[in-house]
Protein backbone atom coordinates (compact mmCIF):
# COMPACT_ATOMS: atom_id res chain seq x y z
CA UNK A 1 0.00 0.00 0.00
CA UNK A 2 1.26 3.45 -0.84
CA UNK A 3 0.37 6.52 1.15
CA UNK A 4 -0.75 9.85 -0.30
CA UNK A 5 -2.07 12.82 1.67
CA UNK A 6 -4.10 15.49 -0.09
CA UNK A 7 -3.56 18.53 2.14
CA UNK A 8 -6.03 20.55 0.09
CA UNK A 9 -8.93 18.09 0.33
CA UNK A 10 -11.18 20.70 1.95
CA UNK A 11 -10.13 23.57 -0.32
CA UNK A 12 -10.07 21.73 -3.64
CA UNK A 13 -6.40 22.35 -4.32
CA UNK A 14 -5.31 20.53 -7.43
CA UNK A 15 -2.39 18.59 -8.76
CA UNK A 16 -0.32 21.64 -9.64
CA UNK A 17 -1.19 23.81 -6.62
CA UNK A 18 1.75 24.35 -4.27
CA UNK A 19 1.39 22.38 -1.03
CA UNK A 20 -1.71 20.49 -2.16
CA UNK A 21 0.01 17.13 -1.59
CA UNK A 22 2.48 15.93 1.07
CA UNK A 23 5.92 15.78 -0.60
CA UNK A 24 6.60 12.21 0.59
CA UNK A 25 3.46 10.87 -1.09
CA UNK A 26 3.73 7.50 -2.77
CA UNK A 27 5.98 5.96 -0.15
CA UNK A 28 5.21 2.34 0.73
CA UNK A 29 3.32 2.35 4.03
CA UNK A 30 2.10 -1.25 4.22
CA UNK A 31 2.20 -4.74 2.73
CA UNK A 32 -0.16 -7.71 2.88
CA UNK A 33 -3.37 -5.76 2.28
CA UNK A 34 -4.40 -8.28 -0.41
CA UNK A 35 -5.82 -10.50 2.37
CA UNK A 36 -8.81 -8.13 2.60
CA UNK A 37 -11.87 -8.13 0.35
CA UNK A 38 -12.35 -4.40 0.99
CA UNK A 39 -10.08 -1.69 2.38
CA UNK A 40 -11.23 1.85 3.14
CA UNK A 41 -9.89 4.83 5.04
CA UNK A 42 -11.31 7.13 7.69
CA UNK A 43 -10.06 10.57 8.75
CA UNK A 44 -6.94 10.78 10.87
CA UNK A 45 -5.00 7.91 9.32
CA UNK A 46 -7.45 5.15 10.30
CA UNK A 47 -7.74 2.28 7.81
CA UNK A 48 -10.30 -0.53 7.95
CA UNK A 49 -10.05 -3.90 6.21
CA UNK A 50 -12.79 -6.50 5.73
CA UNK A 51 -11.61 -10.12 5.88
CA UNK A 52 -13.29 -12.81 3.72
CA UNK A 53 -14.93 -14.19 6.90
CA UNK A 54 -16.56 -10.79 7.57
CA UNK A 55 -14.25 -9.60 10.35
CA UNK A 56 -13.66 -5.84 10.26
CA UNK A 57 -10.09 -4.98 11.27
CA UNK A 58 -8.83 -1.57 12.41
CA UNK A 59 -5.43 -0.01 11.73
CA UNK A 60 -4.05 3.46 12.47
CA UNK A 61 -1.28 4.96 10.36
CA UNK A 62 0.14 7.45 12.85
CA UNK A 63 2.53 8.94 10.29
CA UNK A 64 -0.22 9.83 7.80
CA UNK A 65 0.50 13.56 8.14
CA UNK A 66 4.15 13.23 7.17
CA UNK A 67 3.84 10.34 4.72
CA UNK A 68 6.00 8.16 6.95
CA UNK A 69 6.69 4.78 5.45
CA UNK A 70 6.38 1.17 6.41
CA UNK A 71 9.76 0.89 8.11
CA UNK A 72 9.66 4.21 9.98
CA UNK A 73 9.64 3.65 13.75
CA UNK A 74 6.24 4.48 15.24
CA UNK A 75 4.51 4.90 11.87
CA UNK A 76 1.72 2.48 12.86
CA UNK A 77 -0.23 2.06 16.09
CA UNK A 78 0.85 -1.27 17.65
CA UNK A 79 -2.80 -2.22 18.27
CA UNK A 80 -3.35 -2.47 14.50
CA UNK A 81 -5.15 -5.57 13.23
CA UNK A 82 -7.68 -5.51 16.06
CA UNK A 83 -11.06 -7.01 15.09
CA UNK A 84 -13.65 -4.28 15.72
CA UNK A 85 -16.66 -5.97 14.11
CA UNK A 86 -17.99 -9.13 12.48
CA UNK A 87 -20.45 -9.82 9.66
CA UNK A 88 -19.09 -7.07 7.37
CA UNK A 89 -18.79 -9.32 4.29
CA UNK A 90 -22.43 -8.62 3.30
CA UNK A 91 -21.80 -4.99 2.42
CA UNK A 92 -21.31 -3.92 -1.18
CA UNK A 93 -20.00 -0.41 -0.49
CA UNK A 94 -18.17 0.97 2.54
CA UNK A 95 -16.95 4.47 3.32
CA UNK A 96 -15.82 6.02 6.56
CA UNK A 97 -16.22 9.40 8.19
CA UNK A 98 -15.31 10.59 11.63
CA UNK A 99 -16.54 7.96 14.15
CA UNK A 100 -18.75 6.16 11.64
CA UNK A 101 -18.76 3.75 8.75
CA UNK A 102 -21.38 4.26 6.07
CA UNK A 103 -22.35 0.96 4.50
CA UNK A 104 -24.60 -0.30 1.72
CA UNK A 105 -25.91 -3.85 2.26
CA UNK A 106 -26.91 -6.16 -0.58
CA UNK A 107 -30.24 -7.14 1.03
CA UNK A 108 -33.16 -5.25 2.51
CA UNK A 109 -33.08 -7.45 5.61
CA UNK A 110 -33.07 -5.41 8.86
CA UNK A 111 -29.51 -5.30 10.12
CA UNK A 112 -28.49 -5.87 13.70
CA UNK A 113 -25.37 -3.75 14.08
CA UNK A 114 -24.79 -4.87 17.65
CA UNK A 115 -24.37 -8.44 16.36
CA UNK A 116 -21.60 -7.17 14.10
CA UNK A 117 -19.66 -5.85 17.07
CA UNK A 118 -20.82 -2.35 16.28
CA UNK A 119 -22.12 -0.03 18.93
CA UNK A 120 -23.03 3.61 18.40
CA UNK A 121 -20.08 4.59 16.25
CA UNK A 122 -21.19 2.93 13.02
CA UNK A 123 -24.32 3.40 10.93
CA UNK A 124 -26.06 2.00 7.87
CA UNK A 125 -26.83 4.60 5.25
CA UNK A 126 -28.86 2.52 2.81
CA UNK A 127 -29.61 -1.05 1.83
CA UNK A 128 -30.18 -2.30 -1.71
CA UNK A 129 -31.61 -5.50 -3.14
Amino acid sequence: MKGYRHNAALTGGGLYDAGAWVPRGGEEIGVGWNIFTRVFAAPGGVIYGVMPNGNLKWYWHLAYRTGGGLYEAGAWDPRGGKVVGTGWNGFTQLAAGKNRVIAVHRTRVPLNLAARGVENTFCILHSVS
